[in-house]
């Protein structure tokens, strides 16, 4: 996606200013792509074991916390892909740490 990107973005227009800014948001989700795997994968596995309030809250807190903050910045649309990035990016470690901390409670408590 990032090599391809002025490519694809030929697809949807032949407006050189929208194929830049097509080309920029590509790039920048293109890094947004692993922590987005691990977040879903992790919200999934937390939500299956029960736990379903941390991948919420976590949802909750990136969306209207930190992608508006993407938006509030007014930094065009780099600034809408970066936080989007931030925002799977945190989500990813959190919901990682708090999939590993129950793990190893449930190993824990069923070697006893």
């Amino acid at each position: 996606m990032y090599f391809r990107s002025p490519w694809f973005a030929t697809w949807f227009t032949q407006d050189t200013e929208a194929i830049g800014k097509i080309v920029t948001a590509l790039r920048i989700d293109a890094f947004a792509q692993i922590p987005l795997a691990v977040s879903l994968i992790f919200a999934g596995a937390l939500q299956g074991s029960g736990n379903t309030k941390s991948s919420l809250y976590s949802t909750a807190i990136g969306m209207w916390g930190i992608r508006v903050l993407g938006v509030k910045m007014g930094i065009d649309i780099a600034g809408v892909w970066i936080s989007i990035l931030i925002d799977l990016t945190i989500r990813s470690v959190f919901l990682t740490i708090l999939f590993r901390d129950r793990t190893q409670k449930d190993v824990e408590f069923n070697d006893i």
